[in-house]
């Protein structure tokens, strides 16, 4: 053999040495990799190529971290493998990513429809693995959005509405057969955005909604994990879930496992394994509707299940013996389902630190109507306000609640028939006549002789004074007679002739404050600040001392929490902006309760007053204000 000959042939091995034993990051129709040859990203992250499972030969083409222990995240031929050594993994002719047995048989496809041209495939260094037209650049198919039963930092889980586009993880059948198994995990973007792990078709596990930084229904996410998680929705149909950590040094991802259990896995690189961070579902609590339709599931009671207050058992012999799933039924039907005004309206029972019911749908009222939107409608079942989310209500059952021995749960108000309040949450009544407050307690239908009576009077003077003019009257029936004066003009109406509901809200806002003070606003004076008294209340609840508002004359402790509730109300009824105060209706629920917990209040308006050395004699006349009627809205 020539030397020519000889130098041609070694040029040949190379090349056949570069094409078909180099790891590359790029499949053509001309370069390809068979068993066992690999593609490595271009940051060296990640590895493509051929695998067996545990206990069985069978091959399979995978997309794995380039670490010593090789764990698939995403498999291509998952549910049609290769019986014999050889594979290829290959572009073909019309321009599809391919899989092929010994035999040349297509094991699996990208099935690219709309593409007759040349194409060429790329494993990107964050684990997708992209087929691009040649002659645009144009990605035709990527791996990340057909997962396996891994999710990775930047990989999308969501759907677009209205259509089969929809982005889940799917576990294995078992850990030595990848093929497409009973569990499934994605986001439903209906409503309020969740996370749900599914058991075929059936609900498995349920995170809870997204607050705009993590899933309120997982336990100390917040706390325990800086998740990097991000949901977006583009208002167009698709909303989808991503996640990426800052710290690009931990190497972590999501895996489903075949027995449905949802977990973040982390490289240990000192143990040179993966370990599992966060698992879920992690006890019986967190199985989807563990105690059936109003159960609540508690971990640390015995048994787990009870259910919601004003309800019962739906079948107790089962019930008794442990199968929690029938649910309960409520015990005594609800005003809003005799279709009849008469009787005493429904309330709202409060539940603390809960994992809030499936099926939601947002509201936008505010934080201080969400529950009387709720309260005046009748299909309204029960309502959470949580910061993030905004109004949530339901309307048909309540189920997968769970209440949750930490601070990371909502608060959640169901609605129950009057009778099932207890005698700490009957309605009252509120009058304020002939310049007197009073509160009284309606005893009808109930016993005479109850706590409160023991200890207090029935009814009660609030505060005497020198209020001759006001005009506010609520009578049983809640209707708002008089709301605009408790030279009490709003703002936006002193300064800028707008009037609203809103307006009279304030005035009423300004009269509650004084009548619990037993000040005026208009001639309230300190000796080291110049507030109003506005200012004043406001000055005291920042300092957590606001109980010190409270006139000096009423001295029956009973009255605390009345007061308490009082002055809350009224700092919400004089926050500077209009759209911050509760409707007339709103503050009515708030002072009889049926609104038991109330929003944090903004600044009030006109805070401070600088006040003349004439005017700060107290010298004020309590006579000076003209009152006008009017029918309120």
């Amino acid at each position: 053999m020539s030397s020519l000959q000889t130098l041609v042939l070694n040029l040949v091995f190379v090349f056949l040495y570069l094409v078909f034993c180099t790891c590359t990051d790029t499949i053509t129709s001309t370069q390809f990799i068979r068993n066992p040859e690999t593609l490595l990203s271009s940051g060296k992250n990640f590895k493509l190529g051929f695998f067996s499972p545990v206990n069985t030969t069978n091959l399979y083409v995978g997309i794995y971290y380039n670490m010593p222990l090789v764990t698939p995240l995403w498999v291509a031929n998952r549910d049609k493998p290769i019986n014999d050594s050889s594979g290829i993994f290959t572009i073909s002719g019309d321009g599809n990513l391919v899989v092929l047995n010994g035999k040349n048989e297509i094991m699996w496809s990208t099935n690219v429809s709309d593409f007759k041209g040349n194409s060429s495939a790329q494993l990107l260094d964050t684990g997708n693995l992209v087929l691009k037209d040649l002659s645009t650049g144009r990605i035709l198919w990527q791996s990340f959005e057909h997962p396996s039963d891994s999710y990775l930092q930047k990989m999308r889980l969501g759907a677009k509405v209205g259509t089969d586009e929809k982005y889940v993880m799917t576990a294995w059948k078992s850990p030595s057969d990848p093929s497409t198994g009973s569990f499934s995990a994605g986001v439903d973007p209906l409503n309020i955005a969740q996370v749900f792990v599914w058991n075929g078709s059936d609900p498995y596990w349920r995170s809870g909604p997204w607050n705009g930084q993590f899933f309120i229904g997982i336990p100390n996410l917040e706390k325990a994990y800086n998740n990097g998680f991000n949901f977006v929705d583009d208002k167009e149909g698709s909303a989808y879930l991503t996640f990426t950590y800052a710290n690009e040094s931990i190497i972590t991802y999501f895996s489903l496992n075949s027995e449905g259990t949802l977990a973040q896995m982390y490289w240990n690189e000192g143990k040179q394994n993966w370990q599992v961070r966060w698992s879920a579902p992690r006890n019986d609590c967190e199985h989807y509707g563990k105690c059936g339709p109003f159960g609540s599931c508690y971990l640390s009671n015995s048994p787990i299940c009870t259910c919601l207050k004003g309800f019962e058992p739906k079948i107790p012999e089962e019930w008794n013996r442990g199968n929690w799933t029938s649910g309960c039924v409520r015990r005594l039907p609800l005003q809003c389902d005799r279709n009849n005004t008469e009787g005493k309206e429904d309330g709202f029972f409060k539940l603390t630190n809960m994992k809030v019911p499936d099926f939601g749908s947002w509201s936008n009222a505010p934080e201080g109507e969400c529950g009387s939107q709720c309260f005046h409608n009748c299909s309204c079942i029960a309502y959470a306000y949580h910061a993030g989310i905004g109004c949530m209500q339901w309307s048909h059952i309540l189920v997968d609640i769970e209440k949750f021995s930490n601070r990371t749960g909502a608060t959640l108000y169901v609605r129950v028939a009057y009778s099932e309040l207890g005698k700490k949450q009957q309605r009252k009544r509120y009058l304020l006549k002939r310049g007197d407050a009073y509160t009284e307690y309606s005893n009808e239908g109930m016993s005479t002789e109850t706590p409160a009576s023991k200890s207090c009077k029935t009814t009660r003077l609030l505060c005497r004074g020198r209020r001759k003019s006001a005009g506010l009257r609520i009578h049983a029936k809640w209707k708002l007679e008089y709301v605009s004066l408790c030279g009490y003009m709003a703002p936006e109406y002193a300064m800028g002739g707008r009037f609203s509901e809103k307006s009279d809200v304030f005035s009423f806002g300004v009269l509650l404050l004084e009548i619990v003070s037993g000040k005026k606003n208009t001639c309230f004076y300190q000796d080291e600040h110049s507030f109003s008294l506005l200012g004043y209340a406001w000055k005291l609840w920042n300092e957590e001392k606001i109980l010190e508002l409270m006139d000096p004359r009423i001295s029956d402790p009973c009255l605390l929490p009345e007061i308490w509730r009082y002055i809350h109300v009224g700092l919400l009824c004089v926050q500077d902006f209009p759209e911050d105060r509760p409707t007339v209706s709103t503050v009515l629920s708030m002072l009889s309760s049926e609104i038991a917990d109330l929003p944090t209040p903004k600044q009030p308006a006109l805070t401070v007053r600088q006040i003349s050395k004439e005017t700060s004699q107290n010298t004020c006349s309590v006579n000076n204000i003209t009152a006008t009627i009017v029918e309120g809205r």
